[in-house]
């Protein structure tokens, strides 16, 4: 059997497809073709249970020939719009798998969960209804077997490069502090698209709170859209009297398995709902994620440790803000003191 992945999205997006995938290799001991993006691709690059990855360049339409000639039995589309379907209704694809909507259970040679499911596929994560359609090629096999799958398989790999680069990096860093244990934590403070969050000052004022907690090391991966206007806000912060001299800033360039190594090696990730919270989650990291309320069904982490931020940033006083920090504060310091997060 021959099965296609469609799906070329952003970077949480991506990773919140691993466990499909893997349930989709492991349970029907498939040939597996995923058709995405340049991005996706780079993500799948070490992982050994794709068969293949095809850079459709966010074009079905361009690429119909490319698809055909794969001859699939079954192409699992997570993300169905009109502009998908339509080209692949003229495919030689055996039956096309895509989400519960009357459009799509009207459509010939596609095939949906079960409409009797609707609500309980309405409450589900994007993860989980990506794992609900890969159900639906075989239910009772699927059923039978999603109890047997091993989700550490499903997370995300680099190269010993990768791993390299980074080890030496953190080991240049945190061995002078002779701390016995150190607790490397991740703060995020970039996002490309989530309204709620915090503003650059409130993560630094995070940051600065973080490093004050004995054997913490708030960590900060950079890219260079980002780079130089961060380390400007961290000295002007420093200048007016914050102390930021226990932060650690690895410099990445555009090479996202530098940035997934980084938050492997971390013990705790805080950030807002953007793509790093969703590598730590894929990672089995515990996450604090700084979410609005109508986020947490759909982009829901793994462990499920929020701070609800119920304005966006916008138009959030710094009283409440202030408010949210101290809040992100005790949920972290409530998961340290409970054993919740290792060490370096």
């Amino acid at each position: 059997m021959r099965v296609g992945f469609i799906y070329f999205h952003a970077l949480g997006d991506n990773v919140m497809m691993f466990d499909a995938l893997l349930a989709l290799k492991k349970i029907y001991d498939c040939e597996l073709i995923v058709f995405g993006n340049a991005l996706f691709a780079h993500l799948l690059e070490y992982c050994d249970f794709v068969d293949e990855v095809v850079d459709i360049r966010n074009d079905i339409q361009a690429h119909l020939d490319v698809i055909d000639g794969y001859h699939l039995d079954y192409v699992v589309l997570p993300k169905c719009k009109r502009e998908y379907l339509i080209p692949l209704k003229r495919s030689n694809v055996g039956c096309i798998i895509a989400p519960l909507k009357l459009s799509n259970i009207l459509t010939p040679r596609c095939k949906t969960p079960s409409i009797l499911s609707f609500l309980r596929h309405r409450a589900m994560s994007m993860r989980e209804k990506a794992l609900w359609l890969c159900r639906v090629i075989n239910p009772k096999k699927f059923d039978t077997q999603i109890g047997c799958v091993d989700w550490q398989e499903a997370q995300i790999r680099t190269s010993p490069a990768h791993q390299t680069r980074t080890t030496e990096f953190l080991n240049k860093h945190i061995a002078p502090r002779s701390m016995c244990q150190s607790h490397l934590i991740f703060v995020c403070p970039f996002n490309v698209s989530a309204s709620h969050t915090l503003s650059v000052l409130g993560f630094l004022k995070l940051i600065e709170a973080i490093g004050q907690i004995k054997n913490c090391i708030p960590f900060v991966v950079t890219y260079p859209q980002v780079h130089q206007h961060f380390v400007a806000s961290v000295e002007e912060f420093e200048r007016k009297g914050g102390n930021l001299q226990s932060l650690i800033v690895y410099q990445n360039n555009d090479d996202v398995l530098n940035l997934i190594e980084c938050v492997a090696r971390s013990q705790c990730l805080i950030a807002p709902s953007t793509g790093p919270i969703h590598i730590a989650s894929n990672l089995s990291i515990p996450t604090i994620g700084l979410f609005a309320q109508d986020h947490l069904r759909e982009w829901a982490t793994k462990d499920r440790r929020y701070v609800i931020l119920p304005k966006p940033l916008a138009s959030m006083t710094s009283e409440e803000e202030c408010a949210i920090i101290e809040q992100t504060l005790e949920v972290f310091e409530g998961l340290l003191h409970s054993g919740g997060i290792g060490g370096f």
